[in-house]
């Protein structure tokens, strides 16, 4: 997938390519591994029943900046979660 600045208001001068991914969350209260987002996130929840968080975040977008790390958390019951990764870059540590 490649998507240009005039697709994201400005956000980049130049194409860039994103991995995309997509998937499905149906346990209460999980902790994920530990990636680092060296270019960033951006995805997306979907709920599919009750009130899903996906790391704190409601239904709808969110977007981690280059840099951020987190341990990807799931309440709230079930949802999809498709994200971009830009460049398919993303990182795995140990914490």
């Amino acid at each position: 997938m490649t998507i240009t600045s005039s697709q994201t208001g400005g956000f980049t001068s130049a194409p860039f390519s994103c991995t995309e991914g997509a998937g499905s969350f149906n346990s209460q209260d999980v902790k994920g591994p530990y990636p680092v987002h060296p270019h960033g996130e951006i995805g997306a929840i979907l709920p599919i029943s009750g009130v899903p968080r996906i790391d704190g975040h409601p239904e709808g977008w969110y977007v981690y900046g280059p840099g951020s790390d987190h341990h990807p958390t799931v309440s709230g019951r079930d949802a999809y979660v498709v994200y971009l990764l830009p460049q398919g870059a993303i990182e795995f540590n140990s914490r």
